[in-house]
């Protein structure tokens, strides 16, 4: 959290330095959503003033960096050493329709600036858009970037645990639910009341009905003959996830491991 505001801080340094040299500047943060949970902000953009280009409008991106991590960004160019900076741009320019993005880095250890002009690439934005839309409709975990827990796009990862220790999620809430399905117009779905919208407050929110998705855990699924439930096979057992009765665990107590079924000679529906 610190880190995060250490880079809000360095924004307001940054447009006050740019307007200095005569930017026009506007430094209020701007949305571009493409619809199907594809979606953004640009930290500001710049209306003219940019050196050797003053009449273009640029998209403007503020990012702070290590000083290992500035080197290298120095000895190559955004491209190559932060790719997901330079998408994250093209992404932007085709949201705004702005062609042109100033890309603004200033190091943490001893504050050298390093700029650069990027120009936009139709091609690559509207890949990488789709790719999004792609990856966040899909009913099923996509493939992971490595199967190396040691490798370093993982091992900074926050869900580094998850892929390579417990394969259990620690969230409970509607986007984590196997009952709500995300759509291209940007709602989540609830197949428990008759895929309802789901207000975003809610969809943050830890429900008692919740049921977790396959995917979200290292059990064995297995046809469950209860409406709105999942059942998995936990050390054994056979165990049904949903809103908790006599019979059904709820999915908080199956993270925290304090469930405990209430029939012992419970066998499988199958």
């Amino acid at each position: 959290m610190r880190l995060f505001e250490r880079g809000q801080e360095e924004e307001e340094k940054i447009i006050k330095w740019l307007r200095s040299i005569g930017i026009v500047i506007n430094g209020e943060q701007t949305p571009v959503n493409f619809g199907s949970h594809v979606s953004g902000s640009l930290d500001a953009i710049a209306e003219s003033g940019v050196p050797l280009a003053l009449k273009t409008k640029h998209i403007v991106e503020f990012k702070t960096h290590s000083l290992k991590s500035f080197k290298d960004l120095c000895s190559k160019s955004v491209k190559d050493s932060k790719p997901q900076h330079w998408a994250q741009m093209q992404i932007y320019m085709q949201g705004t329709g702005i062609d042109r993005a100033l890309y603004f880095a200033v190091c943490k250890d001893d504050d050298h600036i390093y700029t650069e002009r990027i120009k936009y690439d139709e091609k690559a934005a509207n890949k990488l858009i789709e790719r999004g839309k792609r990856i966040a409709l899909s009913e099923r975990i996509p493939v992971p970037v490595s199967t190396d827990s040691t490798w370093y796009q993982c091992r900074y990862c926050p869900a580094h645990d998850f892929c390579f220790g417990s394969r259990l999620t620690q969230e409970i809430n509607c986007r984590t639910c196997a009952l709500s399905t995300p759509t291209p117009e940007g709602e989540w779905l609830c197949a428990r009341y008759g895929n309802a919208a789901i207000p975003v407050g809610e969809q943050r929110k830890e429900h008692y009905c919740h049921v977790l998705h396959p995917d979200l855990t290292p059990w064995k699924l297995c046809d469950s003959d209860i409406e709105n439930t999942a059942l998995y096979e936990i050390n054994g057992e056979y165990v049904y996830n949903g809103e908790p009765d006599e019979r059904v665990i709820g999915s908080r107590e199956l993270i925290e491991g304090t469930w405990k079924t209430e029939d012992d000679s419970f066998e499988p529906p199958f």
